[in-house]
């Protein structure tokens, strides 16, 4: 195991993630950002996706993980995927890197996801002062970039036709972590997908039947 993978280890707070999503199972996984494949090999080892794909920027990560899994860059991901759909998107410490976050999320959510497929966003919050400066420091020691963070509420306000199913926060060390697992509305078109994804101020309201679930 690589030092990074190592201490990306010890710094997640992979069980409470797990225990977010374990209710469900998911037939086909898509993770933005996906590093070295950590996230997609702890879903799918603890059941919670069948198949997943992997997007990233670095050609480095690039590579076949197993039969079900795998991390391409977006181009490829388009070429071998045109037309498919995923039940989960995952947006994994992937956000603090986007300049643009609004287009960014809506650019895979309107392409990739199945209408009434799931959403996770797992972040770095910036509630502590101190903390946030601290994560900071790391990133731009260890990724050479001065992060951006977006805290919970800009990321329903992207969101604000999608159902809310959990949301909660973690710390790890100096690292403030936050959660977010919305639901898209299943009386959509994929078409009319790229036009409910949009910057406001509102707030998502709870599917009935849903209840919110704070971990």
């Amino acid at each position: 195991m690589s030092l990074r993978k190592y201490f990306r280890k010890k710094i997640l707070p992979l069980d409470l993630l797990t225990q977010v999503l374990s209710p469900y199972c998911f037939e086909k996984a898509l993770d933005v950002g996906a590093g070295t494949g950590m996230m997609l090999e702890h879903l799918y080892e603890h059941g919670i996706i069948r198949q997943g794909v992997g997007v990233e920027v670095a050609s480095s990560y690039f590579r076949t993980i197993n039969d079900a899994l795998e991390i391409l860059s977006s181009q490829d991901l388009q070429a071998q995927q045109p037309g498919k759909t995923f039940d989960l998107i995952v947006f994994n410490d992937v956000l603090h890197h986007v300049k643009d976050k609004p287009d960014f999320i809506q650019q895979y959510i309107s392409q990739y996801l199945k209408p009434g497929g799931l959403v996770f966003i797992k972040d770095m919050d910036n509630a502590h002062p101190v903390y946030t400066w601290a994560n900071r420091c790391h990133d731009l020691v260890f990724a050479g970039e001065w992060i951006h963070e977006i805290d919970p509420n800009g990321v329903k306000g992207i969101l604000p036709r999608f159902g809310l199913l959990a949301e909660g926060k973690a710390r790890v060390l100096w690292y403030d972590h936050y959660y977010l697992l919305f639901q898209c509305p299943e009386a959509v078109s994929q078409e009319s997908l790229a036009h409910i994804t949009q910057t406001t101020g509102a707030q998502p309201a709870n599917p009935p039947g849903e209840p919110l679930l704070q971990v």
